[in-house]
């Protein structure tokens, strides 16, 4: 069936179109046209006078297993035989937040490639999946994820990203670095040598797989984009030398500000967190902001992602990201591409756009999200989430969006 959804605005994943609506049928955009050329359509409408119809979001950044605990390590070793339901639920939760592709980066259970293959047959109501598979040096950060993410040596990392490919992971993560919810983890240690790193990408490029590489530390972020990573997760300490080398060579910042925010959050109200994770934390938390900052500034190339799922970050809210992108410098505009276009062409994914032949994956918030983002990153002002044309039914008890943590802006950067 046709529907028109006429009257609103359109943000198309690049920029506004005024006096536009949208024709989709078959779980496909057939139409995005002036207004006037749909004089005379009889089919079904639906008014949006007052709201904008936009792409579905996309995170690049999300673990689906974790559950948002305080100790994420805990209360995945607490249960393994739940993961699967777990990923199944979190992704639901994740569509009805108004994302409506993503990007798994670690810890997927076997499960999932099933659902992946389920979703793109239009079989299962939840998000378009792209699934990563993790490798981190034996003992290294989210050794903890999985029983199989661990490889050291140039051999046995080439045999790892085999292994991976030989599973049908679409993506290759790696951890070049420490991080902050391992224990005895220091987030600017480079964890691999440059060798190692080689042999990661290198091999995961022969066998037409992107690599994706955890990089906290300005000499692990360096090693990894040198050898020729697609995106850098978290990007905590961009120095000068580090950030031209991004820019350079188009290396996209996954920033997940979220996931900082609420780690600042836990940590400055003694939510429980580990020790270990609060001392980074402190340490590390503003750093992450001011290099998101710089970064921005200096026109570098940013995705949306959450690392939803961590703690006190839970599935359905990733849309707050937005919010914290132009709270740290970016504009409206930049956040929302960074959510649509940007990520979906990472992705290598025909959503984010909103044109003739691409998937309607839509979402439709109350407002203008380019004067007010607050519109897409507070999800209590989405009207609508359409999954291949189909209106996602919401639910009473999903996550109420709250405000982002009022961390002071600082005037003088942190070391680098």
């Amino acid at each position: 069936m046709k529907t028109l959804l006429t009257g609103g605005s359109v943000f198309d994943g690049e920029q506004r179109l005024e006096r536009h609506d949208v024709l989709i049928a078959n779980g496909t955009i057939v139409s995005c046209a002036p207004a006037a050329e749909f004089q005379g359509y009889e089919g079904a409408r639906l008014d949006l006078r007052g709201h904008t119809v936009m792409p579905g979001l996309i995170d690049c950044h999300v673990h689906l297993v974790m559950t948002g605990a305080a100790d994420v390590v805990a209360a995945l070793r607490a249960d393994p035989s739940k993961q699967a339901a777990r990923f199944e639920k979190h992704a639901e939760e994740t569509l009805r937040g108004g994302v409506t592709t993503l990007r798994d980066l670690g810890g997927a259970p076997a499960h999932a490639f099933a659902l992946r293959e389920r979703s793109r047959a239009g079989e299962w109501r939840g998000p378009t999946l792209h699934l990563a598979g993790f490798i981190t040096r034996p003992g290294g950060h989210g050794h903890w994820l999985a029983s199989n993410v661990e490889a050291g040596g140039v051999d046995a990392c080439r045999a790892r990203v085999r292994d991976h490919v030989r599973l049908g992971f679409d993506w290759i993560k790696i951890a070049v670095s420490g991080g902050v919810l391992t224990p005895n983890s220091d987030p600017r240690e480079a964890t691999y040598s440059t060798d190692e790193i080689q042999a990661l990408i290198g091999e995961a490029a022969r066998l037409d797989r992107p690599v994706a590489a955890h990089a906290l530390g300005a000499t692990a972020i360096l090693r990894a984009v040198d050898s020729g990573v697609r995106t850098i997760e978290h990007g905590t300490e961009l120095t000068d030398e580090a950030l031209e080398a991004m820019i350079a060579r188009n290396v996209a910042l996954v920033p997940t500000l979220l996931a900082n925010d609420r780690l600042m959050h836990a940590a400055q109200r003694n939510l429980g967190l580990p020790q270990h994770a609060v001392e980074k934390v402190q340490r590390f938390g503003a750093m992450r902001r001011e290099s998101f900052r710089r970064f921005v500034r200096a026109g570098g190339t940013i995705a949306m992602g959450t690392d939803a799922g961590t703690p006190f970050n839970p599935h359905g809210n990733n849309a707050r990201e937005l919010e914290l992108m132009v709270q740290e410098g970016a504009t409206p505009l930049q956040a929302l591409r960074a959510a649509t276009s940007v990520a979906a062409e990472l992705l290598g994914s025909r959503a984010g756009r909103i044109a003739a032949g691409r998937p309607a994956d839509l979402l439709v918030v109350r407002g203008d999200p380019l004067a007010d983002v607050t519109c897409v990153s507070d999800r209590r002002r989405h009207a609508f989430v359409f999954k291949r044309g189909a209106q996602v039914p919401q639910r009473t008890d999903d996550i109420a969006a709250e405000p982002p943590t009022p961390h002071p802006i600082h005037d003088q950067a942190p070391s680098f």
